[in-house]
């Protein structure tokens, strides 16, 4: 899958996933999460991170808790 790294709106970046299957979805996200881990004490990309903080938000939508569930 070919991930692009440039200034994206949050908004642009919740379009992209939710049009992502959840194998695509955990495929970026571990890739995301690699990147982040990998530049671990040189200062991470601000761009990265707000990605994968996306992609945890999205999978969490569509994946939420049992306890979320039983909550509602």
């Amino acid at each position: 899958m070919k991930t692009a790294f440039q200034t994206k709106t949050l908004e642009d970046l919740h379009a992209e996933m939710v049009k992502m299957s959840d194998a695509q979805l955990t495929e970026h996200g571990k890739m995301l999460r690699s990147y982040c881990r990998s530049v671990r004490g040189q200062g991470i990309d601000r761009g990265w991170l707000m990605q994968l903080n996306e992609a945890r938000a999205e999978w969490r939508r569509r994946h939420p808790s049992k306890q979320a569930r039983e909550e509602k």
